[in-house]
């Protein structure tokens, strides 16, 4: 028998939920840049931890956070470096890879 499960991840946050300097030309272009990121580091994530490369939760959360942060990079003007935002997509990645499953949908149901 072999069972696939293979979710579609999206994140979807703006320049304050990022906690960017919101204020600042491009902070939204940004917010969606680390969105997007934040999405496919997740996605790229889990589909290591579950396929050829057989990460373990905690090797696919350093994963997920470290591809976020070459995105980040590129807005460091705009405060995606920052404490508050790495702290956002660290989260974002325990509760993914860390937590029991029903933190994650928690997190999925509450529109986060």
């Amino acid at each position: 028998m072999q069972i696939t499960f293979k979710p579609a991840i999206t994140v979807s946050m703006n320049a304050e939920e990022w906690m960017l300097f919101a204020d600042m030309p491009g902070a939204e272009t940004a917010a969606e840049a680390l969105s997007k990121a934040a999405a496919d580091a997740l996605m790229t994530a889990w589909e290591l931890m579950t396929g050829g490369q057989i990460l373990n939760p905690f090797q696919a959360q350093m994963y997920a956070i470290r591809k976020w942060g070459e995105t980040a990079n590129r807005y460091v003007d705009i405060g995606a470096c920052d404490t508050e935002p790495r702290a956002e997509m660290q989260s974002l990645a325990w509760t993914f890879f860390m937590e029991p499953p029903e933190a994650a949908l928690k997190l999925l149901r509450a529109g986060h």
